[in-house]
């Protein structure tokens, strides 16, 4: 598949968020989600946030990968997080399970967030997300307060085309360099400055 470079990590992120707000806005989770957003800060320094935002989803770019490379296209793989964040007055394990008075855990947020965004290309040019695992992030107290953060992570592939900029130069032939031996200022900077310049250096390469 082919896909723009530029912003694309953006709009994929962005797709992701919209995607869980619709579901969390339909009423279809049986819940709402107080948060969905995009996040790249500290987690540590934002507990007192979170924790008054639970439930919460919050999207990290895991950043892009190289995984092959042509001519004129490069194929990536880009990595996303979306932190499930549930909290509980009871336990740690209340704040995982859930409560039977509707509090909603961390693991009811996997599942949902997980079939809401496997297979999804939010309409971009890029291959349908995939699951790749999930991971604990706190499932105690996290600064004093009762906090169940994991993060599910999804992949996707996408394309770029670089353009071919070396179709109009010509054959690389010579290597010329003019010295300002110390930097003086007296060397033309119109090159080749064969005339004024302290040092020349020339290497005429074998055609």
């Amino acid at each position: 598949m082919d896909g723009g470079g530029d912003g694309m990590i953006g709009s994929i992120e962005q797709g992701i968020v919209d995607r869980l707000t619709a579901a969390s806005e339909s009423g279809g989770l049986g819940y709402a989600f107080k948060k969905v957003d995009s996040y790249g800060g500290d987690l540590d320094a934002a507990v007192d946030r979170i924790i008054r935002d639970t439930p919460a989803a919050l999207v990290i770019s895991k950043g892009l990968t190289v995984v092959q490379t042509a001519r004129t296209r490069v194929k990536l793989r880009a990595g996303f997080g979306v932190l499930c964040c549930a909290r509980s007055l009871r336990n740690e394990k209340a704040a995982r399970n859930g409560t039977p008075l509707g509090g909603v855990g961390s693991y009811q947020l996997i599942e949902d967030v997980t079939s809401l965004l496997i297979f999804q290309t939010f309409g971009l040019a890029i291959n349908p997300l995939a699951l790749t695992g999930v991971v604990p992030v706190a499932n105690d107290r996290l600064d004093g307060k009762l906090l169940s953060i994991y993060s599910v992570e999804v992949e996707t592939f996408y394309s770029i085309t670089v353009p071919d900029i070396t179709g109009d130069l010509n054959d690389f032939t010579t290597f010329n360099v003019n010295w300002d031996v110390p930097v003086l200022g007296n060397v033309s900077t119109e090159l080749p400055a064969d005339d004024t310049a302290d040092a020349t250096d020339k290497i005429i390469l074998p055609t």
